[in-house]
């Protein structure tokens, strides 16, 4: 199973942290983009480095995966 939790340490005043929804969609967005590296692509790509900094996220809360710098390029056939 694959969790990623999204904690907001540190808010500023005044700065409502996100809701359940969002954060959900955020996860599942994550999970969307791994599936498609990992088994949608002609040749799978193994993304090593899946952590907070590494998740960017666009106006709408559309993640989007960075820093491929440790990723693998896995084998190709199953």
């Amino acid at each position: 199973m694959f969790f990623v939790f999204l904690v907001l340490l540190d808010i500023p005043p005044g700065i409502k942290p996100l809701d359940w929804n969002t954060r959900m969609r955020i996860t599942a967005g994550v999970a969307k983009g791994l599936e498609y590296l990992h088994d949608k692509m002609k040749h799978p790509v193994i993304y090593r480095d899946l952590k907070c900094s590494n998740i960017l996220l666009s106006y709408d809360y559309h993640p989007k995966l960075s820093d491929f710098g440790l990723a693998k390029v896995g084998l190709i056939g199953k």
